[in-house]
Formats: structure tokens, sequence, C-alpha cells
């Protein structure tokens, strides 16, 4: 029997609240303490993916992710008032993890460096453009590979590591994509632990960008959600579909030969029955 609404909602607050609190820690480690690696943070953020769906995953699907669940309700696998749900608890998880961390590292300063211990922030150099399409680009990947590892009709993987792959998934796209502004590729990762530093007094959440623009905080909202509907549309598009025309051939010729073998038994039995 599938979990009540607001249920569903509690457990992506908790995945979103693992993920951030992991993931940002790691980030504080390196900020504050002055110890960890990017690589490290990479590392804790692929492990924390993966630890949140699997906490929640068999509760509400696992999303963590308001940019999975919109992709959800606009490909008709989710009702609207669920994905309202759905991306409340996720935000909610965000900004509480904000609180974790911080309380956890409460000895740090509230400035501008260590506001990005909570959100994305764009390096210098990079246009907005640049940004917004690292976002796209990155949140389509991550949909495109997680469509491939979850699809029954695809290779997939072994059932209950899907998480792992998920997880791995985030560690690629991060080593690969991140330093140019953090790869957020998830709103509630970002808008949520952002809001935390804005009540609490850290400086310019909201209006700083780099030496080229101002203002980033709108990107890792709406890049992920573009780049999240186009990976999804794309994988169904040109994989999805044909792996389900796959799938309804092969079930077509079962079909058919169960139907000639059941022809070919009651042509014996009424051979059997004239003799």
């Amino acid at each position: 029997m599938e979990a009540s609404l607001p249920r569903r909602a509690l457990a992506e607050a908790i995945g979103v609240f693992i993920l951030c609190t992991i993931g940002n820690g790691s980030v504080a480690e390196l900020v504050v303490a002055g110890s960890g690696t990017w690589l490290g943070i990479n590392l804790c953020y692929g492990i924390a993916v993966a630890l949140a769906v699997y906490v929640c995953g068999k509760v509400s699907g696992g999303h963590v992710n308001p940019a999975v669940t919109i992709v959800e309700a606009v490909e008709g696998r989710l009702a609207i008032k669920e994905a309202a749900f759905y991306i409340i608890g996720q935000m909610i998880g965000g900004f509480v993890s904000g609180g974790a961390v911080y309380v956890l590292y409460a000895d740090m300063e509230k400035t501008e460096k260590t506001s990005g211990i909570f959100a994305t922030y764009p390096r210098n150099d990079i246009s907005m453009a640049q940004a917004f399409a690292n976002e796209v680009i990155g949140t389509l990947f991550l949909l495109l590979f997680v469509r491939s590892v979850t699809d029954k009709n695809n290779n997939g993987a072994p059932a209950g590591l899907e998480p792992f792959f998920i997880g791995g998934i985030v560690f690629a796209i991060g080593a690969a994509f991140g330093v140019n502004t953090g790869y957020a590729l998830n709103p509630a990762r970002d808008l949520g632990p952002r809001f935390f530093t804005f009540v609490a007094g850290f400086p310019t959440v909201f209006t700083r960008g780099n030496n080229l623009y101002g203002c980033h905080f709108w990107i890792p909202i709406i890049g992920p959600i573009v780049g999240a509907v186009l990976g999804s549309k794309l994988y169904s598009v040109s994989i999805g579909s044909e792996l389900e025309r796959q799938q309804v051939s092969m079930s077509e010729g079962t079909y058919r030969k169960v139907s000639d073998s059941r022809q070919d038994d009651e042509t014996k039995i009424n051979d059997e029955t004239d003799i």
C-alpha cells in the first residue's frame, strides 16, 4: 500500500536533509577547518545522494530533487498536488540542513566565502550564459543517466544498487563540470540552504554573482529544471521508446509462439479423436 502524501513529502524532506548536510558538511570542512579536498567534496556528494535515495526511496521514490519531481509531473507519473507536496518537503529539508551545518561549524564567520558552504556561486570570468549552460547540461546528463539506470527495459543497475549508481553519476558530473558553478543540479540543494543563510544574516546571498554578472541565485533553480526536462525527454525519445518497442515486439512474438503451440496441440487432439 502506498504511503500517504504527507509521509512521502516528509521522506523527501529527510532525503534532502541527508544530501545537503553531508554534502555541504564536506564543503565546510574545507572552507572552515582547512582540511578536505575538491575530490573529497565530489565523493561526499555522490555518497550523500546514494544514502538519501536508500533512506527515502521505498516511501517516496527517492526524488530528493525538485527538478526530478517536476519531470515526473510533466510526464504524467505524478499528480500536480503530489509534486507540490514533494517540492515543499524538499525545500524544508534543504533549509533545515543549513541550520545543522551551521551548528556543527558555528565558529565560522558570516562572510561571502562561508556562504559558499551552503549554496552555489559561480567562479570568476564565466558569463551568465556559460553558468546557465553548465547547470542545464549537468542536469541533462543526470536525468539521462538516471533514466537509463532505472529503466527496467534497459540493462540498468542490479536490483537494490540503483542508488549507488546514481551517486556515482553525481560524482562524475561534479568532477567534470563542478568547478564552474558548484554543480547544484538540484533547486532544493541550493535554494533551501541559501534561504537559511539569508535568514541567518550572511551577506549578499541573493545578489552576488561574479566579476561579470550578479544575482546568480536563479540559475541553480531554473537551469536544473530545464536540463532535467530535456534530459528525460531525450532519453524517452531516443532510447526509451525504442526499448519499449522491442519489449512489445518480444511479447507479441512470445504470444504468437504460445498461440501456435496451443493450435498444434488442439490439432493433434482433433486428429486422435477422428481416429
